[in-house]
């Protein structure tokens, strides 16, 4: 094998896969720190106890809490980059969730510890 052939091999194989196994490596331990700065967090929301409850209107409210969820939702949309460095790094996840347990709805949400 000439010595040309060699440098070509090394050049289009070996340094792109050395370069890709970096990249892996990096964005690895990114999302590994990334995913030990979460924290949890129990959404609340007011019950209707009394009877002047319970006579309210119940769109009016219905209403107020999609509002409140169209701007938490805009919020979080927010903190979305289109920079390089941010594809690079990775973006930060949010996570929605809702548990049905013994006729309750809870609501959590996990976000990074800096958007607490």
């Amino acid at each position: 094998m000439s010595l040309e052939l060699a440098l070509l091999l090394f050049l289009l194989v070996i340094i792109p896969a050395f370069g890709t196994v970096i990249v892996y490596l990096f964005k690895k331990s990114i999302d590994q720190r990334r995913c030990l700065e979460k924290v949890q967090l129990q959404v609340l929301i007011p019950r209707k106890d009394s009877d002047a409850d319970t006579k309210q209107d119940n769109s009016k409210d219905f209403k107020d809490y999609i509002g409140l969820m169209e701007q938490l939702l805009a919020a979080m949309n927010s903190l979305y980059s289109r920079k390089i460095l941010s594809r690079l790094r990775g973006q930060h996840t949010f996570s929605l969730e809702y548990i049905s347990y013994k006729n309750q709805i809870y609501f959590h949400m996990v976000v990074p510890r800096k958007y607490q």
